[in-house]
């Protein structure tokens, strides 16, 4: 904390704004910015300034130092140099105000265990042959299916993006509970026993189902699978219950190079923004939960991505699992620390929780997302956009032709 301190709050926060570069609105009681200290490869997203404690910090590079520092970062002075104080003062304070040289300590930034993402096993072949049956016949299903099919498209979601998916519909119909049992070395699995001594079950309840394909280094084929059950809160069901045998994997939806990655939670949402932004270049991850951690091949391609948008949860766990600020976190995995890339960006309150939430809400998911992008990047997408729309618009048929 220096000088500044002596001025009001909103005086803080409007000096900063008037030197900073492309300062954000206030996140909590932190002001994200451009780093004044570094070049970044991606602006936006690591630095910033604190006007309630007079502290800005860049997590890229580690620099940190007050609001006249700052000043002097931007006015290419070193940051604690006499003659920049001084120069801030008379701008900003009255005549009473001082120089007096202070000694700072520098920062150094402590050794660190480093994170390392874990590598996931395909789950055996066979599996992935049953989960494709299974999932087929749920596509078919839901395809026929009206009621559900209006479900979806109140979600945002069109009956041919579901199909293009692999959204399905397990109805159960028959089953005792509404859940299905299929033992487990039918799916391909070892041999397990519960507690009486029969072999175990993987359950399969009434719901909407997810798949996702990995590629297991000759094929895709299914690595992890999803109900959303219909049930849940019933023996114990989750929201989203994972299917015994699959990976943990993310759900992975795009282009696997591309350079514009979205991060949600879920699997549906991740499907509703690569329905709205797979045209225009940008792929989405649904990592399953604000804890979960990226395996090793989700790891490798958002370090080779330019911009990842992290759109996880608006709530405590979303926004704990963004950044790591206290002290005892070093090696802990925090988004906006191991990718400096990332932009934290979820959906405003006032839209809801997630992504799913912003159809509902008359919020357009394009609107959404291009609200926070950075200026440089947002002209690169919306060029493509625009070219995407001029060749469809190319392809469409004129009046006469049509007639």
């Amino acid at each position: 904390m220096g000088v500044a301190m002596q001025l009001q709050f909103a005086d803080r926060e409007r000096i900063a704004r008037s030197i900073l570069v492309d300062d954000k609105p206030l996140h909590g009681e932190r002001i994200p910015a451009n780093c004044p200290f570094h070049k970044e490869g991606t602006p936006g997203g690591a630095f910033f300034y604190y006007p309630s404690k007079d502290i800005g910090r860049c997590h890229s590079c580690g620099e940190w130092t007050d609001l006249v520092g700052i000043f002097n970062a931007v006015n290419g002075r070193a940051y604690d140099d006499g003659q920049g104080y001084l120069e801030f003062v008379s701008t900003y304070l009255d005549d009473s105000v001082h120089f007096k040289p202070r000694e700072r300590k520098a920062f150094v930034a402590a050794e660190q265990p480093k994170w390392k993402p874990r590598a996931y096993d395909m789950p055996p072949e066979r599996w992935s042959t049953k989960a494709l049956e299974f999932v087929n016949e749920c596509v078919d299903a839901l395809q026929r299916n009206e009621e559900q099919l209006a479900r979806l498209k109140d979600w945002g979601i069109t009956p041919a993006v579901a199909k293009a998916a692999k959204i399905g519909w397990f109805s159960a119909a028959g089953e005792r509970g509404e859940v299905a049992y299929r033992k487990v070395t039918h799916w391909g699995l070892p041999m397990q026993r519960n507690a009486k001594g029969n072999e175990r079950c993987i359950r399969l309840p009434k719901g909407f189902v997810f798949c996702g394909y990995r590629f297991d280094g000759s094929q895709y084929r299914i690595a992890r699978m999803h109900i959303r059950c219909e049930n849940a809160g019933v023996d114990g069901l989750p929201s989203y219950l994972q299917i015994t045998g699959g990976s943990s994997q993310y759900y992975v939806f795009g282009k696997q190079d591309s350079k514009i990655w979205v991060i949600v939670e879920t699997v549906r949402d991740a499907i509703l923004i690569w329905q709205e932004l797979g045209h225009f270049g940008v792929s989405v991850m649904a990592i399953g939960g604000a804890s979960n951690r990226p395996d090793d091949g989700a790891h490798k391609l958002l370090l080779e991505a330019e911009l990842i948008i992290n759109a996880m949860d608006a709530d405590t766990a979303g926004e704990k699992n963004s950044w790591k600020f206290n002290a005892d976190a070093h090696g802990q995995f925090a988004w906006q620390v191991e990718y400096p890339h990332t932009v934290r960006w979820p959906v405003p309150k006032a839209a809801g929780k997630d992504a799913g939430d912003l159809p509902r809400s008359g919020m357009n998911v394009w609107d959404w997302f291009c609200a926070g992008l950075p200026e440089e990047v947002l002209r690169k997408v919306e060029g493509e956009r625009d070219r995407k729309l001029r060749e469809a618009a190319a392809t469409q048929p004129s009046g006469k032709e049509a007639a």
